[in-house]
């Protein structure tokens, strides 16, 4: 049953951004606990390499994506390891294209299957695994549909556990970039960013869009 709720009409997402200079001011305006929390996980160095599931439990627990359940840290070595190969197999996809790809979406239900067990006595939501798949694509599948995120799409959040309705998010999110593109006149974004943001993948940078600000008083951009 879908329990997410749309409660505004008016231009969202990215739509409430009027231009390129208040996308790159928005995305580096995103709260710097979870850019560190990105970079430890992207880059790890010294025994954090072989630390990798360690690291993962606790970005979950920091980012408070089992709530009000705690991330589990008896999930095995295996099943880490399969829900690792499986979101290598999505690494290199170009989310704006993909709603082209209705096949796409069957290794993305398996993927978000291989999140059962992450959170200890609780069953996944589209929250946790659109955080936890955030993060075994390094980026590439996003955004986490977080209250944040959900908010600036103009969505009332309520916990959905629906494949479905993480793949109807994902379209919409698809479709918000390709709009986004159009109406600067690129056919890729990249095209608009400065160097240093061109390396983030584009479900993260999405998500660094409308996530969570370093200052909570300063809101994502909208029209009047």
């Amino acid at each position: 049953m879908v329990i997410v709720k749309k409660i505004e009409s008016r231009s969202l997402g990215l739509k409430k951004i009027s231009t390129i200079e208040e996308f790159i001011a928005s995305v580096r305006g995103f709260k710097s606990s979870y850019a560190d929390d990105w970079a430890l996980w992207i880059k790890p160095t010294g025994d954090d390499v072989a630390r990798r599931k360690d690291i993962f439990i606790g970005i979950m627990r920091g980012w408070s994506a089992c709530r009000p359940a705690k991330a589990n840290s008896e999930f095995s070595d295996r099943e880490f390891e399969y829900l690792q190969e499986k979101g290598r197999e999505l690494e290199g996809l170009y989310l704006r294209r993909i709603g082209q790809n209705d096949d796409i979406f069957t290794k993305l239900e398996e993927l978000f299957k291989a999140i059962n067990g992450i959170c200890k006595n609780k069953s996944i939501n589209m929250m946790v695994a659109s955080k936890a798949i955030m993060l075994v694509t390094e980026g590439s599948i996003g955004p986490a549909f977080d209250s944040n995120i959900m908010k600036n799409l103009g969505y009332k959040y309520n916990y959905d556990k629906s494949f479905q309705m993480w793949e109807n998010m994902l379209r919409y999110v698809a479709d918000d970039l390709i709009g986004f593109q159009k109406r600067f006149k690129v056919d890729d974004i990249y095209e608009l960013l400065p160097d240093d943001l061109r390396s983030i993948k584009l479900g993260r940078l999405y998500d660094m869009a409308l996530g969570p600000r370093q200052n909570e008083e300063l809101q994502v951009v909208t029209k009047p």
